[in-house]
C-alpha cells in the first residue's frame, strides 16, 4: 500500500499504542482521526507505564516534561529487545 496522495487517516483505538501512532503520524503531516469507544482519561487498577515506554514518548513526542509531571508508576515486570539478534 502506498500514501502518496493520502492525507486522512483513521486510527481505531485511542489506547497508548493508537495514540501514539496518530499522533506521530500527525506530526507526519497526516490528517489523523482517532476513533475510541471509551472516555480518556481512564483509571485501570494495575495500569503503568513501561520504562522503555517513557523514552520512545519524550524522543517521538516532547512528552517527557509531562509525564514526568503526571507521576506514573513505573512498571517494571517487562523485557524488551531491540533489533534483530536474539542472544540475552
Amino acid at each position: 500500500m502506498t500514501t502518496e496522495g493520502v492525507r486522512d487517516l483513521i486510527v481505531i483505538g485511542g489506547g497508548p499504542a493508537g495514540s501514539t501512532t496518530a499522533a506521530m503520524l500527525a506530526q507526519m503531516g497526516y490528517h489523523v482521526t482517532v476513533c475510541e469507544h471509551d472516555v480518556f482519561p481512564r483509571h485501570h487498577v494495575g495500569e503503568a507505564l513501561q520504562p522503555a515506554s517513557l523514552e520512545l514518548l519524550d524522543m517521538h513526542l516532547g512528552l517527557g516534561p509531562k509525564l514526568a509531571e503526571a507521576k506514573f508508576h513505573p512498571k517494571f515486570g517487562a523485557l524488551y529487545e531491540w533489533g534483530e539478534s536474539n542472544e540475552r
